[in-house]
């Protein structure tokens, strides 16, 4: 699996885990609503790109619980 392939799964692992689209993901991220379609058809990112996206996700403070949060505490 490429770097490229590796950092798509995790952005495709973050905005799952946090409901976000996708869209909204690429503006936050990279003010680029293509961002996530252009990585999927195969667009190169710079070493500085994919550790501000990471960055991004790292840091991210989302307005809603994270889906995996918010189902364990409706089963409590």
């Amino acid at each position: 699996m490429s770097e490229r392939e590796k950092l798509l799964k995790d952005i495709e692992a973050f905005i799952a885990e946090h409901d976000m689209p996708e869209t909204v993901f690429g503006v936050r991220a990279m003010n680029d609503t293509a961002l996530l379609t252009k990585l999927r058809k195969g667009r190169s990112v710079r070493i500085d790109t994919a550790e501000r996206l990471r960055k991004f996700m790292a840091s991210h403070k989302s307005d809603r619980r994270p889906k995996k949060a918010a189902a364990s505490q409706a089963a409590a």
